[in-house]
């Protein structure tokens, strides 16, 4: 066995490949249902045909007796329809049993179970096939004119009574060998029918197990995976930095987890970092607030044109309090003159010590 090729072994199925291939399994178990089905009512169809032959066969035996009376009698059909009855119930029997065209139906030949029935109807066909020539051959002796479809008078009939007893004798056989065989045709059609209702179930019991593994397999290969993905996700919101997702498979779902793992990882590093800054911003501007809450000078941070911090001594220098240079002293008052590059003014020289104050 040939390996398969290896852009082939190698290449992984997408989310969109593999609801195609699910809904391609989906098509084809219907299409294996139609034509199961379709089978199942072929057979139906033959079985129902079978009984519809068998059905005119036992007619054909009774209707063979009445012509042949009535034919005795000097009424109803003559010998020559008689005869295409025999034909038609020899056609019939043949077709039972070898299968064939009959009555404007295809026959499938009947199954071994019906061999004994059909050689019974057969071996009965045989004797009731020759009382019936050897009565129609009385017939046509006692005919006054001697033709064939001449009608038999009262007086000739009393000498046809045998025959017609031994007519009636072998017509009731048949008629018991042909409703036999109708009866086991039957029964052989009832185990047909329980049988394709039984195939009928088991094609649905299979079709709801392949139905159920292929939401199964989408479950497990699309919802499931999402439905983590989600988790991690409410878990990264919430702060857990850490959290990881792991997926098996190499499909959209895959890349999407490798994805979430490097932001995930990313963003830990960042608020990392970001604690870190944090954390030695607060230790610089602890350091800065008790070098400048103890200095002997005035410590102030100005920004655009704003004091954000003055120390207690550069408040008491300019007689202010610290939260009135902060919220309402703007710095230009304190330092009027100052401009980029100019000297300092004599503020700022007596803040630097250079002036007594």
């Amino acid at each position: 066995m040939l390996p398969l090729p290896l852009f082939i072994r190698r290449t992984p199925m997408g989310i969109a490949q593999k609801i195609g291939l699910v809904f391609v399994a989906l098509f084809l178990i219907a299409v294996v249902n139609v034509v199961l089905v379709e089978r199942m009512m072929t057979r139906s169809d033959t079985v129902a045909d079978t009984v519809n032959v068998a059905g005119k066969l036992r007619m054909l035996g009774m209707r063979i007796a009445l012509q042949t009376v009535g034919y005795g009698h000097g009424v109803g059909a003559g010998s020559v329809e008689i005869r295409q009855l025999m034909n038609d119930f020899e056609e019939a029997l043949k077709a039972l049993a070898r299968g064939g065209h009959v009555f404007g139906l295809q026959l499938q030949p009947l199954g071994q179970v019906h061999d004994l029935r059909l050689q019974t109807v057969h071996d009965q066909w045989s004797v009731y096939q020759g009382s019936i020539l050897r009565l129609l051959d009385e017939i046509i002796l006692r005919s006054p004119e001697g033709g064939v479809d001449s009608p038999v008078l009262e007086h000739s009939f009393i000498g046809l009574h045998s025959h017609l007893e031994a007519v009636s004798a072998e017509s009731a056989k048949l008629l018991w060998r042909t409703e036999s065989l109708v009866d086991g045709i039957l029964q052989d059609v009832q185990r047909a029918q329980g049988n394709t209702m039984g195939r009928l179930y088991w094609l649905i019991a299979i079709d709801a197990l392949l139905i159920l593994l292929a939401f199964m397999a989408v479950r497990r290969q699309i919802v499931v995976p999402l439905r983590d993905l989600s988790t991690h996700c409410m878990e990264l919101a919430n702060g857990n930095y850490n959290t990881r997702f792991e997926a098996s498979t190499q499909d959209e779902i895959g890349h999407l987890a490798k994805v979430f793992n490097e932001s995930a990882g990313r963003i830990g590093t960042l608020v990392d970092q970001l604690q870190h800054e944090r954390h030695d911003l607060r230790q610089a501007e602890a350091m800065f607030r008790g070098i400048a809450e103890n200095s002997m000078v005035g410590v102030y941070i100005v920004h655009k044109g704003r004091f954000l911090y003055v120390n207690a001594k550069m408040a008491d220098m300019f007689g202010y309090s610290r939260k009135e240079m902060v919220d309402t002293v703007a710095s230009n008052r304190v330092f009027p003159d100052a401009e980029d590059g100019a000297d300092l003014p004599p503020g700022r020289e007596r803040l630097d010590g250079e002036l007594p104050g």
